[in-house]
């Protein structure tokens, strides 16, 4: 394998640049895939552009290096059967994608990356949990048609995934729920992944919430947006998280998603630590799996081959 070298990063050691390399060599014996389903990825938190599956974090434009592919879209294209691409959804989790602008440099030494992404003019800039945008990923997935699918979530995006699944105004009857649930729980669901999800709640999230360190960063940034990272403090900090980790919520989860529940994480993940993604009885797949992945952006787990291979191993079944 002479590939070890084009990770680009000094912090990778060769093992595990080996193990991508692998990873990729191994998804490009995938091809054709075919996709059982419609599958929809869900962003996690300020991620309403869906840029985690669909951008690359590290490496665009001149940089990207030829023939390889660095996120989830791209091996969709590089893998998946043509007839079978159109089944895969990157959502947006805003109410209008006309108030979402996601703004490039210019064509020059920075090509092809991202600059900003504002929605400012959307309600979802004013959302306070995860509790809302599971109302918001119904309708995105209802407006599709789709009636049997597999979710995909990346840390929010999986709660969000979770609360769409498993909450019910008829059923329980918490404040919580009465106030920000408003239809019925999906139906169609039939394998439910979560990637760095903080189904047990954040130690980052309270932090947050009990220091206000993030003002000092993001000034900039609504109550809302504070307020959804606070939604996702362990327990008792947030009564979101409490909610969905009661026991019999766990069950009625597993019943509801008849392919499966599946989580994913890092043991590198000082957002999301391996126990506070696990889910208990569903599959929780082992954090060395992805050794040295992060949470996000750098070495950022939604970008790894590694989970890619584990992703569309499951979705090709």
């Amino acid at each position: 394998m002479t590939a070890v070298a084009s990770e680009k990063n000094p912090f990778m050691p060769t093992a595990v640049s080996l193990e991508k390399t692998a990873a990729r060599e191994r998804l490009r014996g995938l091809v054709p895939l075919q996709l059982r389903r419609p599958v929809f990825f869900v962003p996690g938190w300020t991620d309403q552009g869906c840029l985690c599956w669909t951008e690359p974090y590290v490496e665009g434009g001149a940089d990207r290096l030829p023939g390889w592919e660095y996120t989830i879209q791209d091996w969709v294209q590089a893998i998946v059967a043509p007839v079978d691409r159109r089944k895969v959804h990157f959502v947006k989790l805003v109410k209008d994608e006309a108030n979402l602008i996601i703004e490039r440099y210019p064509t020059g030494s920075r090509k092809d990356k991202i600059k900003t992404v504002t929605w400012e003019a959307d309600p979802t800039y004013h959302y306070e949990n995860f509790f809302q945008f599971a109302e918001l990923l119904k309708a995105k997935i209802h407006a599709t048609g789709a009636t049997a699918y597999d979710l995909v979530g990346h840390s929010m995006g999986g709660l969000d995934s979770i609360a769409a699944v498993l909450l019910d105004r008829t059923q329980d009857v918490e404040p919580a729920v009465q106030d920000f649930i408003e239809t019925e729980p999906l139906d169609g669901v039939h394998r439910l992944i979560t990637v760095a999800t903080p189904f047990r709640g954040s130690p980052a999230a309270r932090l947050v919430k009990r220091t206000q360190i993030d003002e000092w960063f993001r000034p900039a940034w609504s109550e809302g947006i504070r307020k959804q990272a606070e939604a996702m403090a362990p327990p008792p900090d947030s009564v979101f998280i409490d909610l969905i980790t009661q026991p019999h919520r766990q069950r009625r989860l597993l019943q509801r998603v008849p392919g499966g529940v599946y989580t994913m994480g890092s043991r590198n993940d000082p957002v999301v630590p391996n126990a506070r993604r696990r889910i208990k009885d569903a599959h929780n797949y082992p954090g060395g799996r992805f050794r040295l992945a992060r949470h996000s952006m750098i070495l950022g787990i939604t970008q790894d081959p590694r989970l890619a291979l584990a992703l569309f191993q499951i979705l090709g079944t």
